[in-house]
């Protein structure tokens, strides 16, 4: 019984295959679902600390201006924490004031999320070489 084997692969088409616009556009699609979800639990969280800081007399804007929205490369999404009727309120509320004591609650989510992120982002990574392999004849 043999001990060893043989691998014979093509470097050029390799090459061609991790650098051709195909696979980045297969690893574009599987990292833009995993930083869906690390957005989705940011966002939450968020939501989560601000509604447990704010007072019975919030009017609630600021919370529900914290939204997921998709970037403009394509790759991901970001969140965004606004309030219309006072722009700057989220980082008010974020850094503190001269008057007002700070309340963390975006980048504190966003911490918290950050290796499950990374984990995320790698796995599907990994998907997508799996699925598309790297040239044809190649699985």
């Amino acid at each position: 019984m043999p001990s060893d084997f043989t691998i014979t692969i093509d470097g050029t088409q390799m090459r061609e295959a991790l650098e051709g616009d195909s696979l980045k556009a297969v690893i574009k699609g599987f990292v833009r679902g995993a930083s869906k979800v690390s957005a989705d639990h940011i966002a939450g969280e968020a939501k989560a600390r601000l509604e447990r800081q704010l007072s019975g007399a919030s009017t609630g804007a600021t919370v529900k201006g914290i939204v997921v929205k998709p970037d403009r490369s394509g790759w991901g999404y970001l969140v965004d924490a606004g309030n219309v009727a006072q722009p700057m309120l989220d980082r008010w509320l974020e850094k503190g004031t001269k008057t007002m004591r700070a309340r963390p609650f975006f980048w504190e989510s966003a911490t918290l999320e950050r290796s499950a992120h990374v984990g995320r982002v790698q796995t599907a990574i990994q998907a997508a070489l799996s699925q598309y392999g790297l040239a044809e004849g190649q699985d």
